[in-house]
């Protein structure tokens, strides 16, 4: 059935485009790509006393099209994860289709997109709904739609608003169907060349899809800034307040900075958010993530990636994953990586648990063809 609503969808995503598009567009491009992934996991199950562990094998194809016509850009893409695994009640074989079409209209002072996005993926690769021990055969499906308007008000300044509407259902685990409805507004004045300051309105409004689990909402308020400090180096730091049904639940914030130098490439980000999730509600989330990679030749890459977080809701739970990574790119189309990651699990009423998994990856890319 997944596979049948994969060419469903793609069906109607290339009729549309084009037979609707086709003949007014001025350019197009195609981007085609696939990952062939071979990994050895130590624990799929997350299992604090009896680990076990089983092969994987991943085939990631996707395909993106781009079209342009004048101002307006139309865009859209399918892609496919296929997992196949040598012990099915450790790792399930499982697919996992994404969709998308975006479309961007552009007039002197303004324009205007909206986005829709139908993808499945396993619940404990999905950020916050990923904390604490998930059922391996859970699938988190989500489906979207948005529309967003900017317009410039001053050679400076610039207003956006946006809304959202997204549907998420999960098939496994003891997780909550839900909807959210999101409205954002925000302004934001370039100071210098270095500096642009922002303040930014949010709202979301949380409605479970079962009874039971009352709906809820949260507002937030927020000043930030973008800042460059030099060519290399550059970043954003925002904070604000927020509350959850007019109960103010404390001060939220982020920051991150980037460092692209001519061989190496740091990133860092810090953060402390409300986020709607499928435990019937909104969770307080604090992460903090960072990477780095060193060009070591013209063709090979090394690099390292961290990631922890902590999530409340009833009671808190924590994640993080530890990785370090070879990249080499073969020729122009071809690339190889290997990668060694650590992953744990640990909360309130968990015991804590480790998986180490060994893989390697083939890819292939060929773009604007």
């Amino acid at each position: 059935m997944v596979v049948i609503r994969l060419f469903g969808s793609l069906f109607l995503l290339v009729s549309f485009i084009l037979n609707v598009e086709l003949v007014k567009a001025g350019t197009w491009e195609q981007d085609l790509s696939s990952q062939f992934t071979s990994e050895y996991d130590s624990n799929p199950t997350m299992s604090p006393n009896n680990p076990e562990g089983a092969w994987r094998g991943l085939f990631e194809p996707s395909y993106t099209l781009l079209g342009r016509y004048g101002q307006d850009e139309y865009k859209s893409g399918v892609s496919m994860q296929m997992s196949r695994s040598s012990d099915e009640v450790l790792s399930p074989n499982r697919n996992s289709p994404s969709v998308f079409i975006d479309l961007l209209h552009r007039l002197e002072e303004s324009e205007f997109g909206i986005n829709t996005r139908y993808s499945e993926i396993a619940t404990r690769d999905a950020g916050v709904d990923a904390a604490g021990h998930v059922p391996v055969s859970s699938t988190r499906v989500s489906r979207s739609v948005s529309g967003r308007l900017t317009k410039r008000l001053s050679e400076r300044g610039v207003l956006s608003a946006d809304s959202a509407y997204e549907g998420i259902a999960y098939q496994g685990g003891t997780f909550i169907d839900y909807a959210i409805r999101t409205t954002n507004l925000m302004y934001s004045y370039a100071w210098s060349e270095y500096n642009t300051p922002y303040f930014q309105a949010t709202r979301i409004v949380f409605e479970p899809a079962v009874t039971g689990f009352p709906s809820s909402f949260t507002n937030t308020l927020v000043l930030g800034l973008n800042w460059k400090l030099t060519s290399n180096i550059e970043g954003n730091v925002h904070v604000g307040k927020s509350n959850i049904n007019d109960d103010e639940v404390g001060t939220q914030g982020a920051a991150s900075i980037l460092y692209n130098g001519l061989r190496n490439r740091l990133t860092l980000n810090i953060s402390h958010q409300v986020t709607p999730s499928g435990l019937g509600g909104f969770a307080n989330i604090d992460q903090v993530d960072g990477s780095w990679n060193l060009a070591l030749s013209e063709r090979k890459n090394i690099g390292i990636d961290l990631m922890s977080q902590r999530s409340h809701y009833t009671v808190d739970n924590s994640n993080s994953s530890a990785s370090i990574w070879l990249q080499y790119e073969i020729n122009t189309f071809w690339g190889l990586r290997t990668y060694l990651r650590q992953n744990s699990v640990s909360g309130d009423v968990i015991e804590t648990a480790y998986a180490n998994i060994l893989g390697v990856v083939f890819s292939y890319t060929h773009n604007d063809f």
